[in-house]
């Protein structure tokens, strides 16, 4: 791997970053403590304060994913302070005082989703069927609005206005999609807030393994370990 061209890809995105967390007057996470804002800073900084569905992953992370055992070496936090960083701040943002809480919050979202699909599908399937069903009704009246290019289109929309807006405003079919819209639409934000919050803590659980595949990386040394503390510097550069 190109350690400068990895550096390159992320520069532009890191500095879009920083430039928005000091425009919102956010607190960037200085991990290396000695004042200046690094790349990784910017990355440790989004992985913490974003509440998106979005689990930002360095090269570095994936370097420990493919060369580091995987297991339960002793933490060092001096390896990663970001993502020491990432567990001590998102961590109690996310009340999640520990590494067994972080994983078993994990294991609760991925059931209350798992959950939360299984409501939603049949929901879907009789909104799906009562809307073609609407749409049936409608054709069945008025043929000529099944084709906007049909001659009598504009006619036929214009003379049955009334009709055509009870039809799919105030019949017992619109009053049943309307309330199946509502069920959905209920479902799918509390799948979405899940969604966003199982994104938050997944967050916290790589920081935890990232911590310690380094650990076990650097204790068992060599070349992967050397390259690993190369990707580290390069990502670490200052702006």
């Amino acid at each position: 791997m190109d350690v400068d061209k990895g550096r390159g890809r992320v520069a532009f995105v890191a500095a879009v970053v920083v430039s928005s967390a000091l425009v919102l007057g956010g607190g960037l996470v200085l991990t290396d403590r000695d004042g200046t804002i690094g790349l990784l800073d910017a990355h440790t900084w989004a992985r913490i304060e974003a509440v998106s569905i979005d689990v930002p992953t360095t090269t570095s992370e994936r370097w420990l994913e493919r060369h580091a055992a995987h297991g339960l070496a002793a933490i060092d936090p001096q390896l990663s302070p970001e993502d020491m960083a990432v567990v001590e701040r998102l961590g109690a943002a996310l009340g999640l005082s520990d590494e067994r809480a972080a994983r078993w919050r994990w294991d609760a979202l991925a059931e209350e989703l798992g959950k939360l699909g299984e409501q939603t599908v049949p929901i879907e399937v009789e909104f799906n069927a009562v809307t073609a069903q609407e749409k049936n009704a409608l054709l069945e009246r008025w043929p000529v609005l099944g084709d906007p290019f049909h001659p009598d289109f504009d006619a036929t929309l214009k003379e049955n206005r009334d009709a055509i807006e009870q039809l799919l405003s105030s019949s017992p079919m619109a009053q049943q999609r309307a309330a199946l819209d509502e069920r959905l639409r209920g479902l799918r934000e509390a799948t979405n807030r899940a969604w966003v919050e199982e994104a938050r803590v997944f967050r916290v659980v790589r920081a935890y393994e990232n911590l310690h595949r380094a650990a076990a990386l650097m204790r068992s040394g060599g070349a992967n370990a050397r390259y690993y503390q190369t990707l580290l510097a390069c990502e670490r550069g200052a702006l």
